[in-house]
């Protein structure tokens, strides 16, 4: 059992390593397709550059159709939008993966306490079993 946990627990490891491998390559690939984007918006639209202007408020008042509509009809668009479904994905992928993870670790651990709960009742000696039930009395008092 613990020999097929352990393989499961690896084969695990693998995974993620292999979704974190992958969500870096998506992040690089997105910093590319998003900068070249803003390039083009930057080119069509200079005052997107300043913010916090004057213009750039004049700009989105007048103009903030037209740019939805420019970036949406991006040659990238479409790919950047799908890598970024893609991330979503894979972080998701990620956090369930973790979470079967931890599970078998629970197994394990509960494995290790139940032997060592085991090997505790067959050698301690009476005066440390007597200690261990004094102490459990205390536990279940309420504060």
């Amino acid at each position: 059992m613990i020999t097929e946990l352990d393989a499961r627990r690896g084969h695990l490891h693998a995974q993620i390593a292999d979704l974190e491998k992958e969500k870096t390559r998506l992040h690089i690939k997105m910093k590319k397709l998003q900068k070249a984007m803003r390039n083009d918006l930057d080119f069509k639209w200079p005052q997107i550059l300043h913010p916090y202007t004057a213009g750039f408020a004049q700009l989105m008042a007048t103009d903030q159709d037209a740019i939805v509509s420019f970036i949406e009809r991006q040659p990238h668009y479409q790919e950047l939008v799908s890598a970024q479904n893609r991330l979503d994905k894979i972080k998701l992928d990620i956090l369930h993966t973790h979470r079967k993870l931890t599970q078998y670790d629970k197994i394990l651990r509960l494995r290790g306490l139940a032997r060592e709960l085991n090997e505790f009742r067959r050698f301690a000696s009476p005066s440390i079993k007597a200690d261990y039930t004094r102490l459990l009395k205390c536990e279940q008092l309420p504060l």
